[in-house]
């Protein structure tokens, strides 16, 4: 005897013939419900932080152009992230000009402007110092580095999160 199902039956059946081929897709990171996100490295994080607490700036490219950060003889646009502390005033910028996220990283010493010009994963690639009367130089390798690590520290102590 073929009885007709019954129309909550019906529905149960025409649920599972849609589920089956679903079943055998992965589900879109949104609607993953038991994978946790990947916690994001510090370098993204101050990236983050700059990008979401900074103020729009334009570089005046001298110092940076010492550094091989080139935009021509235009002013390069970052945003920019300033703190304070007892040594001083500490600025992190980030620029996107060359496609890809760049961090620079300035302090005033004196009369004498440092800046440390890194990639998106805070590997420094250059530094200059930059006196207010005169020009631009670039910095030797170990005195950018000691400078820079300061720097750095300043700038991880401050970065939100874990």
């Amino acid at each position: 005897m073929n009885q007709p199902l019954s129309t909550p039956r019906r529905r149960f059946v025409l649920a599972t013939l849609l589920a089956v081929p679903v079943s055998g897709c992965t589900w879109p990171e949104w609607l993953s419900f038991a994978q946790s996100r990947p916690v994001a490295s510090r370098p993204e994080r101050l990236i983050r932080m700059v990008n979401r607490e900074g103020v729009d700036k334009m570089f005046a490219p001298d110092a940076l152009n010492v550094m091989g950060l080139n935009n021509g003889t235009r002013d390069i646009p970052v945003k920019q992230l300033a703190m304070d502390d007892a040594k001083g005033r500490h600025v992190v910028s980030v620029t996107n000009i060359r496609g890809r996220a760049e961090v620079i990283f300035h302090r005033r010493d004196g009369d004498l402007l440092v800046f440390h010009l890194t990639n998106s994963a805070l590997v420094r690639s250059a530094s200059a110092t930059y006196p207010r009367y005169g020009k631009p130089t670039r910095m030797n390798e170990a005195a950018g580095d000691a400078d820079y690590q300061k720097q750095l520290a300043f700038w991880m102590e401050r970065i939100p999160g874990r």
